[in-house]
């Protein structure tokens, strides 16, 4: 039997959360607006805070996208330019909060797999349809709006 041998480089080793985008999604990251790209990043980093297991569980309020730099009257554009490109579903639509009434929205990231009922759900990749149906026709119907 012979012994496999030893690579002289390294293999790197990533000891923290991260998420993955396919070489596929870029066309699609690529045409979102700057508003919609940081929504996308907060709903990532989420997503990482709770080890990669709360994929369609994940909350952010309206508190949280003002604190990573975005203008609150952009912020449902934004949602609404992520939800019409498949790359997010609002899970739960959230209130406005009165008193002690708070429901925050919740969201998945549609190309990143689901922990439901102790089973892995693979990720449904709905940009991917959409993206073939024509991602260009949302891009020019007035619903992307670059900025934020």
């Amino acid at each position: 039997m012979r012994k496999r041998r030893r690579s002289i480089y390294p293999r790197p080793k990533i000891g923290l959360q991260f998420v993955a985008h396919l070489p596929a999604m870029i066309r699609v990251l690529r045409e979102l607006g700057l508003t919609a790209r940081r929504i996308l990043d907060c709903l990532e980093l989420e997503h990482c805070r709770h080890g990669g297991r709360e994929n369609g569980k994940l909350i952010c309020t309206y508190d949280d996208f003002e604190r990573a730099g975005i203008q609150r009257s952009c912020i449902r554009e934004g949602l609404d330019e992520l939800v019409a490109a498949g790359l997010i579903k609002i899970v739960r639509p959230g209130r406005r909060a009165y008193a002690d009434l708070r429901v925050p929205s919740m969201y998945r990231l549609t190309y990143l797999t689901t922990f439901q009922d102790s089973k892995w759900v693979e990720a449904t990749h709905d940009w991917k349809t959409k993206y073939q149906a024509g991602i260009h026709h949302w891009y020019q119907a007035g619903i992307h709006h670059s900025g934020g």
